[in-house]
């Protein structure tokens, strides 16, 4: 049972799955969220990208029983959770060693070991209806057909994530910059941070119409740019110096959660001081 796995998950999140590596991104249900908190306490909060991980370390352990679980999938290795029924979307990432994939009942899993290829995978169809052997299937990461139909599905899902962080990060930059304003609290370099918001919102216009375009551009231009453009928005709040009992903590947590599906760190200049945040 996925309950009776969650008590095995380790504590610190990212002993079993990378969150950068993992292969994809999505918010689970609440059932799956109820049930990591009432089983995890000290996790104040539960991100799509960490439960994600959980839940794709509690179906590895449901399959393959505790030990043989820790056994394959060692500290460092990543894990990539493919939703829907097999041969539907797929994102798979070169770093990943693994895939979970669930069948049409989507109760019961495979763990697909990427970390040799086959000559010729066979079919989804035809894989879906045998008796599988776990870790003797091989996804061949270099047959076009499959990877490339595959990830095109879901590359507008990708661009809708990065270009919905977007949104709110400029919406709570908006948001303080408006609050001091209209409360009558000067911010200092007001004029810099009126030319940094105008650029934001240029910005935010551009991924939007990109999102009616090329999905693969679209998805090149957000990860080029979401960097400069989260580091833009925590100026606006740092122009006013350290802050406090304000959406600072949601900003950085959109920020960090970015951070986590591009894999570089976009928020290195973010110190913490007692609960106040100076960037």
């Amino acid at each position: 049972m996925i309950l009776e796995s969650l008590r095995h998950i380790p504590k610190d999140k990212n002993r079993w799955v990378h969150l950068s590596e993992l292969g994809f991104f999505g918010a689970p249900d609440s059932t799956t969220k109820n049930l990591i908190k009432s089983l995890l306490p000290d996790i104040a909060e539960i991100d799509a990208g960490l439960a994600m991980s959980i839940y794709c370390h509690c179906a590895a352990v449901e399959i393959l029983g505790v030990e043989k679980s820790k056994k394959c999938l060692k500290e460092g290795d990543c894990l990539a959770f493919c939703p829907g029924s097999f041969g539907g979307s797929v994102w798979l990432t070169d770093q990943a060693k693994f895939a979970l994939v669930p069948f049409k009942n989507k109760n019961t899993y495979i763990l697909i070991d990427l970390r040799n290829g086959v000559e010729k995978i066979p079919s989804p169809q035809r894989l879906a209806f045998r008796n599988v052997n776990l870790m003797d299937i091989l996804f061949d990461e270099r047959n076009g057909e499959i990877i490339e139909k595959k990830s095109n599905s879901h590359l507008g899902m990708m661009c809708g994530v990065l270009v919905g962080h977007m949104r709110r990060m400029l919406r709570l930059a908006e948001g303080y910059a408006g609050s001091r304003i209209q409360g009558g609290r000067k911010i200092s370099q007001w004029s810099e941070l009126k030319r940094i918001l105008a650029d934001l919102k240029m910005k935010m216009y551009v991924a939007e119409e990109l999102l009616s375009g090329s999905q693969i551009s679209s998805l090149f231009f957000l990860q080029s740019q979401i960097g400069a453009f989260a580091s833009d928005c925590l100026q606006v709040f740092g122009g006013a110096g350290y802050i406090k009992d304000f959406e600072i903590e949601r900003l950085f947590r959109e920020a960090h959660y970015l951070s986590s599906i591009l894999g570089n760190p976009i928020v290195n200049r973010l110190e913490w001081y007692d609960g106040l945040v100076k960037v």
